[in-house]
């Protein structure tokens, strides 16, 4: 947590609602990794430009113990302290499955 800056924008996916700060951030882990979830990432591909990272990344993983596989595109905002700020996140469920609702909460205007 110690990378994260304490107000840290978490859009995952973008579209959904956002989590703010590292409760957001920690809450939206720990929903992630529930019992019946496991995760594990393999970054594809990373570009850096600036004050930002573009990363493809693998995410390996189970979903109520059912094995899961998806592509995601992720950017990060690294602040002028180097800590990461600002996190979005594009990727669709597998074909056949949902997402969970945690994280299809849209916003509203």
């Amino acid at each position: 947590m110690a990378n994260f800056a304490d107000g840290i924008r978490l859009e995952d996916p973008v579209s959904g609602l956002p989590k703010i700060g590292k409760d957001g951030l920690e809450k939206s882990w720990t929903n992630s990794f529930k019992d019946g979830h496991d995760w594990k990432i393999e970054i594809v591909l990373m570009q850096t430009c600036a004050d930002q990272a573009a990363l493809h990344v693998k995410n390996h993983g189970k979903v109520e113990g059912n094995p899961v596989e998806l592509d995601s595109i992720e950017i990060y905002t690294i602040d002028d302290a180097g800590k990461v700020a600002y996190i979005r996140t594009y990727f669709n469920p597998p074909d056949g499955q949902q997402l969970d609702p945690y994280f299809l909460q849209q916003k509203t205007s």
